[in-house]
């Protein structure tokens, strides 16, 4: 346990009575018993991938909303303070890793992102070159939106028997459409992730401390706090301490000791405060004996 040294005048050896958070005052030393805590940490991993088609996005659609790059991405949302009472996961996490290829890597296996093939009319599958399959895609995204509006204004040949027969139908051209204009504009899938740590505080007894729990990087979640590919997350330990009246046998009059009054944590990331939490008092006191 590392411990900070207070210069306290006219102190010697000193045995308390009640200590709150477990403080242990020795010859002009002031500690606290280390305590851990159990926090959840919940974060979002935002996986884009780009269409085969994106090149002619703007030319058959009118947009220039494509995604030009595949990738992973997280976000960090939030980080908890469980309760004692809450299950944790000992098990280690296996953070996820991507490669160079395009690759996503998790628990030791690598998927591809892509896009999920649509229902592609016989043209498109045997079309000569991109450039003649984008072509053809396009006119068939445009007829279904044909066939929608016209089941929409009732000049469908087809209509539909009913409300419901139409809510399917409509549904089903829907789907066919995003699918198909997911090969020009790409698809963006988001992931919620929860991890659960345990970490132990700082000892110090400064009226502030300050210390990193972990980082956060872009590109592969949480890391650990020497992997500077992440920013930050830091844990901050404000104290509030009190001089009160010695309470050993032999103090001479006047005599006092340093203890911490309350004690509460915040969790920062990016120059914003994630979590506040006051630290509970232990009522038993502890102290250090002489050797």
């Amino acid at each position: 346990m590392q411990n900070a040294l207070f210069k306290l005048s006219n102190i010697i050896e000193m045995k308390t009575s009640f200590v709150p958070i477990a403080l242990i005052i020795t010859v002009g030393i002031v500690s606290v018993q280390a305590q851990t805590l159990t926090f959840k940490i919940c974060y979002d991993e935002t996986e884009t991938v780009r269409g085969e088609l994106y090149q002619y996005s703007e030319r058959y659609l009118g947009t220039k909303q494509a995604l030009t790059e595949s990738e992973t991405t997280y976000s960090l949302r939030s980080v908890e303070v469980l309760e004692k009472d809450t299950a944790v996961q000992k098990k280690r996490h296996k953070f996820r890793k991507r490669d160079d290829n395009g690759l996503t890597q998790q628990n030791g296996r690598k998927r591809k992102l892509s896009v999920l093939l649509p229902a592609l009319s016989e043209d498109a599958l045997l079309a000569s070159g991109t450039a003649k399959k984008a072509e053809i895609v396009a006119k068939q995204i445009y007829r279904i939106r044909d066939a929608r509006m016209a089941i929409l204004s009732g000049e469908s040949e087809h209509a539909p028997a009913d409300g419901k027969a139409m809510e399917l139908t409509l549904k089903e051209l829907n789907r066919q459409e995003e699918e198909l204009t997911a090969l020009f504009l790409g698809v963006t899938y988001s992931t919620p992730h929860t991890q659960t740590i345990e970490y132990t505080l700082n000892d110090s007894t400064g009226e502030t401390v300050n210390d990193i729990m972990l980082r956060f990087s872009q590109f592969a979640g949480p890391v650990d706090p020497d992997d500077l590919s992440g920013e930050p997350v830091h844990i901050v330990r404000h104290n509030r301490l009190v001089s009160l009246p010695s309470t050993r046998k032999k103090a001479k009059k006047g005599e006092k000791e340093i203890h911490i009054a309350e004690s509460r944590i915040e969790i920062l990331f990016d120059g914003k405060a994630l979590t506040e939490y006051n630290l509970p008092e232990k009522e038993e006191p502890t102290e250090q004996k002489k050797k």
